[in-house]
């Protein structure tokens, strides 16, 4: 499980035998503007929280590594900030870019948003036998 479904990780735990779940923790950057997102993202403190008043067991381990995305073109990248933030203008979204995204040397994906990511890692014994 990764990311999504960690609100309520005990309703997984009969399916299973054991659960391996990724958190978000923070991250140093954003991959688009991150204008009036609605969305409210769960963390790790939040999910241990969350376990901790269940009683549910787990070995919590940390992880900070790359986590960015990569484009074929630079439209490709206009059309990913349109996809998440579709209330940002162009200007916007070229300033962010001017701003964020790198040049690499891979010909398949030549555009980079670089971000590096804090994640907590659960480790939790399901019920299946």
């Amino acid at each position: 499980m990764s990311f999504f479904g960690s609100r309520h990780l005990d309703r997984y735990l009969p399916l299973c035998k054991k659960l391996i779940a990724v958190v978000s923790q923070s991250s140093d950057a954003a991959l688009f503007p991150e204008k009036d997102r609605g969305y409210v993202r769960n963390t790790a403190q939040n999910t241990a929280k969350y376990l901790d008043s269940r009683g549910i067991a787990y070995k919590l381990v940390w992880k900070r590594q790359e986590f960015g995305q990569p484009f074929s073109s630079l439209e490709e990248a206009r059309g990913y900030i349109k996809l998440y933030t579709p209330d940002v203008c162009a200007e916007e979204t070229e300033l962010f870019l001017k701003q964020r995204i790198v040049k690499t040397e891979s010909p398949v994906f030549p555009w980079y948003l670089p971000r590096k990511k804090t994640v907590g890692i659960f480790f939790i014994n399901g019920g299946l036998k």
